[in-house]
């Protein structure tokens, strides 16, 4: 039988309460709003189902990943609606024009993010982008398995441990299944993401309903984290609320605590590719970087190589050491805010997100002013001259063991 006792040993997949014989596992949301298994224990009959397809209690019986690592770039079109390199958007036409379905993160009506089905080219770009907040799964992982058994080829695209859900509760591997792996840096709070946009949309005075698109970066530039929105009436609003949502994200604040000790990095969640920004490409190859976004392609699997065969991007090879130089959540899970809990405590006393996460931000702006201060003492001790020499000494090491790593 599940029980949570330590939150960082759930990632919220609901993959326990779909594989549940008797139904009595259902997915309810705690006070920080993620998603948690709640068991019904007098219908349980402890057959210890549920246990067995958990990814944070299971390990994966996989082949060592490949790791055949390249740097992709789709057509420029491609690109401009995408997060990155449009590696996505390659994979999914391929599968859609073989008859195959893609499931991917989507906003529906109520700006929500969920998993969805697409079965249609025109209907892909609900897919695109990155959306950082974690995705209400639903019943995903059933529908998938129903497609699978039809022999349909299906393209399932989530973050790590969705991967790792879905396959252990596959319990096999499907010849006509393709996993794609996103990168991950953490999953947000769906609640506070709702609370956040409850107060953008009273700030500026617009409903959900007028919202077009939400974009979690900046479309016109891909290196920039700058939550925007569009409304029906072409109205373009930037980093609305001085881009508080963002900066939750990036602080590690809102994000689930099972990030925290993630059980999918490594490459144990079982995909065929993992897909991310190619952060760094400029240290590797300044030719083939450039300001559209070039995708980080890490092929694990035969049948992920045979998929990135039939695509027709332009792309070039790199080995895995060296994307691992500017993408260390690859491998590494992040760092838990010593003052999360406070800033949790604080937001259900206000109520108020923006006004919360200011508060918390402002605690480390006064550290990076330190930091800043110490700067300069150092400036004055070493010389000028003397950090400048030194900061190209390391970028030219840098420059150096990327080319040489094996």
């Amino acid at each position: 039988m599940i029980k949570i006792v330590d939150k960082k040993k759930c990632c919220g997949c609901g993959g326990c309460a779909l594989t549940c014989p008797k139904h009595c596992i259902n997915m309810k949301e705690d006070e920080e709003g993620f998603l948690y298994p709640v068991v019904d224990e007098e219908n349980c009959i402890d057959c210890g189902l549920c246990e067995k397809v958990c990814p944070c209690l299971n390990n994966l019986n996989i082949q060592p990943s490949l790791k055949k690592t390249y740097a992709l770039k789709d057509y420029d079109d491609s690109r401009i609606k995408s997060s990155s390199g449009g590696a996505f958007a390659s994979i999914a036409r391929y599968v859609l024009e073989n008859g195959g379905v893609v499931y991917g993160a989507s906003l529906n009506e109520q700006k929500q993010v969920v998993h969805t089905i697409v079965e249609k080219l025109g209907d892909l770009d609900n897919l695109r982008g990155s959306k950082y907040v974690q995705s209400n799964l639903n019943d995903t992982y059933v529908q998938i398995k129903n497609y699978l058994k039809e022999g349909r080829k299906v393209l399932f695209s989530g973050v790590s441990c969705q991967v790792k859900g879905l396959n252990l509760f596959l319990k096999k591997r499907y010849d006509n299944l393709f996993s794609v792996e996103i990168l991950c840096h953490g999953v947000p709070s769906p609640s506070i993401f709702k609370m956040y946009l409850e107060e953008v949309c009273e700030k500026y005075d617009i409903s959900l309903n007028e919202i077009k698109s939400l974009f979690f970066r900046n479309p016109r530039s891909w290196k920039e984290y700058i939550f925007s929105i569009q409304t029906n009436d072409g109205k373009y609003i930037k980093g609305p609320l001085d881009n508080s949502f963002m900066s939750g994200f990036g602080s590690n604040l809102i994000l689930r605590p099972s990030c925290f000790e993630c059980s999918a990095k490594s490459l144990r969640a079982g995909s065929d590719i993992l897909l991310g920004d190619f952060w760094g490409l400029e240290y590797l190859d300044s030719d083939f970087a450039d300001n559209k976004g070039v995708s980080l392609v890490i092929l694990n699997t035969q049948r992920g190589i045979d998929l990135f065969d039939h695509l027709g991007s332009d792309f070039k090879e790199f080995n895995y050491n060296q994307a691992l130089l500017g993408n260390k959540n690859i491998e590494h899970s992040q760092r838990e805010p010593a003052d999360r809990t406070d800033f949790f405590r604080s937001l259900e006393v206000t109520n108020e997100y923006t006004n919360t996460i200011k508060e918390f931000a402002n605690k480390k702006l006064s550290l990076l002013l330190k930091i800043r201060h110490y700067g300069v003492v150092i400036l004055k001790y070493f010389g000028f001259r003397k950090v400048v020499d030194y900061v190209r000494e390391y970028q030219q090491r840098r420059l150096f063991f990327s080319g040489k790593l094996d």
